[in-house]
């Protein structure tokens, strides 16, 4: 599990989540891109109902997500990278 504080609606709002660093492309493997899963976003002391954040504010908390843990866990992601 990751977390991070972030600015959501005007107020500061901690995300949990699953970051996967994913992996890099060999001979016999395409790679596979890292991701974020959001599990919980706390306001306040009180959990926030992920289902009423419109797709665009999921997505810029996931690459918010993405950025911050991927400059903590893994180097080699230090930017997006798409494998097909």
């Amino acid at each position: 599990m990751y977390s991070f504080d972030t600015e959501l609606l005007g107020v500061t709002a901690e995300i949990e989540g699953v970051f996967d660093p994913g992996e890099k492309e060999s001979l016999n493997c395409p790679g596979e891109p890292p991701s974020f899963s959001i599990e919980a976003i706390t306001i306040n002391d009180e959990e926030f109902e992920i289902d009423t954040l419109n797709t665009e504010t999921l997505e810029a908390i996931s690459d918010e997500a993405f950025d911050k843990a991927a400059d903590d866990m893994n180097e080699y992601h230090s930017e997006r990278v798409d494998c097909e």
